[in-house]
């Protein structure tokens, strides 16, 4: 049967920088699956042993190398083989299909140690916490969660010299749908009112919230 996707032709070499090949002995273009398996690229790659075969499912698997990882200039059309949008995300991705773009991973914080509602980065009106009798013990907490399908990474964790962290320390990535607790002892050995922030980097795409920024007044009397 001829192959009428224009991507993909009868007769004519694949454009190497946008396919994955040799990955049984570490080939790979422009070097980018070196040491890579196939199954780590595609979702349900066939090995060329069962060819000819209409078996496999070569659409690129979540976290492939090949997603971003073509050249834009010889792409060709506007879809992908299955009829998709063909440049989604910063760049066109190898291979036959394109990796559907989500605007990935998101993190979201709620007050109170999730009780309380979502927290706004920047926000106008900052939390307000007290008052507080000097030298009272007090926590504060948040709830850290990945509502994404992708790996939230979280980095560096800013805080002010009002806040310690008391629980267990910031992983370094959150799964999907996974969370973690955040909680904080408040140094209430000074009276007066402290406006501050706490900030959390990560690999959130949304520039408003990298690094999230939570805007605090802690009044102690």
């Amino acid at each position: 049967m001829p192959l009428i996707n224009p991507q993909i032709r009868a007769n004519v070499a694949p454009t190497l920088t946008n396919s994955a090949y040799g990955f049984g002995v570490g080939e790979s273009t422009r070097d980018r699956f070196v040491g890579v398996t196939i199954d780590e690229v595609f979702r349900s790659p066939r090995p060329a042993t069962a060819a000819p075969t209409t078996a496999g499912d070569y659409r690129l698997n979540v976290g492939s190398r090949g997603i971003d990882a073509g050249d834009d200039s010889l792409v060709v059309g506007s879809t992908d083989l299955a009829g998709n949008q063909r440049i989604q995300g910063p760049a066109v991705d190898m291979g036959a299909f394109e990796f559907p773009f989500l605007a990935q991973p998101r993190l979201i914080i709620r007050r109170d140690g999730g009780i309380g509602n979502g927290i706004n980065s920047n926000a106008l009106v900052p939390l307000s916490y007290g008052p507080f009798k000097r030298g009272e013990a007090v926590e504060l907490a948040f709830l850290v969660r990945n509502i994404g399908e992708l790996v939230l990474t979280l980095g560096e964790l800013g805080l002010p010299a009002q806040l310690s962290l008391s629980g267990d320390p910031l992983p370094e990535s959150l799964a999907s749908f996974e969370d973690h607790l955040l909680t904080f002892t408040v140094d209430t050995s000074v009276a007066g009112m402290f406006e501050t922030e706490i900030t959390l980097a990560s690999n959130d795409p949304d520039a408003h919230e990298n690094p999230f920024v939570i805007n605090l007044v802690i009044y102690h009397r």
